[in-house]
């Protein structure tokens, strides 16, 4: 149960690692988005060209940012959104996480609401974390591995142990049997096992 519980300390280190740095790649990202749209409003106030700059700031963040799929509009345009989804309790100004499982694929999807002059934007990051889980099943695996051979190599040792340390009470008792039957030429030295003396 200690290998179990180690292997799940590690995985809980590794996926609050894992969700701290997406928040922190979530809050980077709706600053700079922040920046780049309140200056677009500031410049124009045309829709068109603010939704360009939006476009823009996407292609431009998606380049530079692999690990991460990202997503700017609504919160209805959140990936894995629901009606029952935390995004709908988030307020303005605030972010949120959770862990979403889509077959064998793990995510942590990270929101950010904000508001930029009368508009309310959501700013999605879903990082694949497939790998923590994949490693936790590994080290799982590899601990029950280890554990078999421990108990076979024990459990062979214990048994040679067992025949060593018993050996001179079988004799003893093959002994004694042999006497009892009436054959009193045998004797037995206390030093090197039984003997036979005719």
């Amino acid at each position: 149960i200690g290998g179990f519980v180690l292997v799940d300390s590690v995985f809980q280190t590794s996926l609050n690692n894992v969700v701290k740095t997406a928040c922190d790649n979530n809050s980077y990202i709706t600053s700079s988005f922040y920046a780049v749209v309140a200056n677009a409003e500031v410049v124009a106030d045309n829709e068109t060209y603010i939704n360009s700059v939006i476009n823009n700031f996407k292609n431009q963040v998606s380049l530079n940012n692999s690990t991460s799929k990202i997503t700017v509009g609504k919160s209805s345009d959140m990936s894995f959104y629901d009606k029952s989804s935390f995004i709908n309790e988030l307020e303005t100004g605030n972010r949120g996480w959770k862990i979403i499982s889509d077959e064998d694929k793990h995510y942590v999807q990270v929101v950010s609401c904000l508001k930029i002059g009368e508009k309310d934007f959501c700013i999605e990051t879903l990082s694949n974390i497939t790998n923590v889980y994949a490693d936790r099943d590994y080290y799982c695996n590899v601990y029950q591995t280890v554990l078999f051979c421990v108990v076979l190599f024990s459990s062979l040792i214990l048994v040679i142990f067992s025949l060593y340390i018993t050996r001179p009470l079988v004799r003893l008792s093959n002994v004694s049997k042999q006497i009892a039957q009436g054959d009193f030429s045998i004797r037995v030295d206390i030093k090197k096992g039984i003997m036979s003396t005719k």
